[in-house]
Formats: C-alpha cells, sequence, structure tokens
C-alpha cells in the first residue's frame, strides 16, 4: 500500500494562544488506568509490537516539521533534500507505521489532543532521561506538537537544562506551560548516582505543584548485562523516593520506561564523517525498511562486527520487562518480616504507593528501520525528522488513552 501526493506542501506550525502565567491547580479527574491492572507496577504499550512500515507521503505531508537537531548533523538530510513530483519529502520520514492491533487507536501527535489529555492526569512537567537518542525523542515530541527550536538553537546539542515551554489551552479547561526538559544519564556511573545525587532531576520535580511524566531509557552505552541491572534497581529506587511523599497515596510521577533500541549495520550514506555535509541528498538513499523480524535477525551478524554491543539490547530489554512484571511481589516479599500468616504480611505491606511504570514499546518498530540513519558510520541515531518520530506518536497514543 502506498499513498502519494504529488503536490508539495510546506507545513506551517502555527502556535495558537499565549500561556497564561498560573498553572492550573484543579486535581487530576483520572486515576492511573495501570492501577486498575493485577501488576500495578506495569502497564503495556502494545502500539508498535506487531505491525508493518508503509510509505505514505501524505503522512509526511501532515507530519513534516522544520529541519532542525541538537546535533549539528541531525539536520542535514531534510536541509538538502530537494523534493521533485515524484518524491516530494524524504522517504525516511515518510513512513507510516500501520499498527496490526491497535490501527484505530494509534493516534498521530496533536497539540490539543495532548494538552487535554496532560490535563486530564495533571500533568505540568516532562522530564525525559536518558542518552542523546532520548533528546532525539524529545526534540521530535516537542516539533511535532509545533514548536521546533529555531535558528543556530536548532543545530547545537543544547537541549540539556534548558526547559521547552509548550503553551497548552485544553478543551475546557485553564490554559497553562507544559515544561519539557532532557536530562542525560547516559552512563553506568551517571545511572547508579541518580538516587545519590540527583539534585537537578529531583527539584524539577519538587518544584511541579501537580504531576510530572518521566520517559526514561539507558542501556545503549552499557557492556554488560551485570551493568545494566545494578542501574536499573538504581533507577527503580530513585523512581520510588521521588513518587508522592510520606503522608500521601497519590503518585506524584507518570513513569515511562521506553525500550533500548539498536542501530544497523552497515548504514548509508556509507563513507567518513567529512563528507557528510556534501552529500548529494537529491539523490535520497533507496533504502527500505526491513519488512519482518527475521530480516533484522540476518543482519544481526554484521551489527556484531561494528564494534558495538547492539546485540546485547534485547536482553537489556528482557530484564526491564521482567523486572517490572515482578516488581510488586518482590516489594511485599521483602517487608514480610517473620512471616507469620497472610495477616502479617497484608498488614507489612508498604505505605507508599508502589510506582506504576509504563512500558513504551519501540523495539518491534524500530528494529525494521535501517534507513534513515545519519549514516558516514553513524549507524545508531537518525535524520529528523524520521523514525524517532513514531516513538512520540506511541507514547501520544498512550497518553490519550491513559486519559480516556
Amino acid at each position: 500500500l502506498v499513498s502519494i501526493s504529488f503536490v508539495v506542501k510546506q507545513n506551517s506550525i502555527t502556535k495558537e494562544f499565549v500561556p497564561t502565567k498560573d498553572f492550573f491547580k484543579e486535581a487530576a479527574a483520572n486515576t492511573l488506568a495501570s492501577a486498575e491492572k493485577k501488576n500495578p507496577t506495569l502497564s503495556d504499550a502494545s502500539f508498535g509490537s506487531s505491525g508493518r512500515w508503509v510509505l505514505d507521503y501524505d503522512y509526511a505531508n501532515r507530519s513534516i516539521y522544520p529541519n532542525h537537531g541538537s546535533y549539528s548533523n541531525w539536520h542535514l538530510a531534510a536541509q538538502n533534500f530537494t523534493p521533485t513530483p515524484a518524491q516530494p519529502y524524504r522517504l525516511a520520514a515518510s513512513y507510516r507505521w500501520e499498527d496490526d492491533n491497535f490501527q484505530n487507536k494509534l493516534r498521530e501527535v496533536s497539540l490539543n489532543d495532548f494538552c487535554t489529555a496532560c490535563h486530564k492526569l495533571g500533568i505540568t512537567r516532562i522530564l525525559a532521561l536518558g542518552d542523546s537518542l532520548t533528546a532525539e525523542f524529545v526534540q521530535s515530541l516537542v516539533s511535532l506538537l509545533g514548536f521546533p527550536p529555531q535558528g543556530n538553537a536548532a543545530k547545537r546539542f543544547n537541549a540539556r537544562l534548558r526547559p521547552i515551554n509548550i503553551p497548552c489551552r485544553p478543551f475546557n479547561a485553564k490554559s497553562f506551560q507544559l515544561k519539557v526538559m532532557w536530562m542525560r544519564r547516559s552512563s553506568v556511573k551517571e545511572i547508579l548516582s541518580l538516587s545519590k545525587t540527583s539534585a537537578l532531576e529531583e527539584q524539577f520535580v519538587a518544584e511541579n505543584r501537580n504531576r510530572t511524566a518521566i520517559i526514561a531509557n539507558f542501556g545503549a552505552w552499557f557492556e554488560s548485562l551485570d551493568d545494566y541491572k545494578q542501574a536499573f534497581d538504581s533507577f527503580l529506587t530513585w523512581v520510588d523516593k521521588n513518587n508522592g511523599s510520606n503522608n500521601s497515596t497519590e503518585n506524584k510521577l507518570e513513569v515511562f520506561f521506553r525500550e533500548t533500541v539498536p542501530g544497523h549495520w552497515p548504514c548509508f550514506p556509507e563513507g567518513e564523517r567529512k563528507n557528510e555535509t556534501t552529500y548529494n541528498w537529491i539523490k535520497p538513499v533507496d533504502v527500505t525498511p526491513f519488512k519482518n523480524y527475521t530480516s533484522y535477525q540476518e543482519s544481526l551478524f554484521y551489527n556484531q562486527t561494528s564494534g558495538h554491543n547492539w546485540e546485547m539490547f534485547e536482553d537489556f530489554n528482557k530484564h526491564a520487562r521482567t523486572c517490572l512484571r515482578n516488581r510488586s511481589e518482590t516489594l511485599s516479599l521483602s517487608t514480610m518480616g517473620n512471616g507469620s500468616g497472610q495477616k502479617q504480611m497484608v498488614n507489612m505491606l508498604p505505605t507508599a504507593p508502589v510506582t506504576p511504570i509504563h512500558w513504551l514499546n519501540v523495539f518491534n518498530s524500530t528494529v525494521l528501520r535501517r534507513d534513515g540513519h545519519i549514516g558516514y558510520k553513524d549507524c545508531l541515531h537518525y535524520y529528523l525528522p524520521g523514525p524517532t518520530d513514531w516513538w512520540a506518536h506511541f507514547f501520544h497514543s498512550f497518553i490519550l488513552d491513559m486519559s480516556g
């Protein structure tokens, strides 16, 4: 299925209103969707778990945004691409995910819908913890919401410590500002120190009178599963420390954990990094997504020759998912004391709320996207707009579902 529009349009981004100074004060009417599940520590976002990539220039026309990138080379492909009637948009920015199970619920990012959902959930801040791929995710999200960075700010690695203010006017509610900030936490050492010295992150959460959504990921810089396990435990400790208060049963945080995704080796364009600024994007890289997971598996041999640890990422994701599924039971058993019967165990359950952690499934869809990488030996990062935009669409759809 290929949907093609031969009309080349320049998508316009319009800021519809001026934000008010006050955050809204209404209490969130919606309870956590995951609290009703058997295991309150993990709810599944099934978007992206099964489906295929479909070339759709109409989608590209709806979702394209101005060139930008925290890394100076993230914007090059879009900047240097020249549209033609036969190919009005870059191929890598024109693939739409067609979901097998939740196509009707999979919704592309919309400022009004996202703001309304955040209002219902009481969310006024979003904190993204992770490496440069998390920074890409943040840039995709805010750009699709209609506020891409412009000028020199679009070409510098400047996302850290600089909150992006998104003016929101939810349906039938007060206007407010949604603050989005990325904090770099890449290495094992940085994650382990999170539960000890994380003043900046904790301040961002503590200063918020409402709720904060946290989107976290790590693993791309890790060299062993043991390191990952240790870091994941440290992350969970930090989450529980900052969620709610000693005398409150309300969750102050909405926590999402994104799967770790590998790169694809080799990737195109090939060559030395010094040549990337002169590549002729008028002649696009003709690489299509893998059709299925089996095709991706067949490429793993080449990934292993790249000098990276990408083949370990599935084990990282498996551990994280298993850990979250078993988390409630582990917390309960740790409080059993002398184990003198069921009543004793119930009485000794933790009084602090168990933090729900939502699973963002981006692995299954992204491993198929061998196209769209920066290239020139950077086979992990993607150009923007590109495949990373769908992480934002999945997150957006999940937020809408949670809000009812």
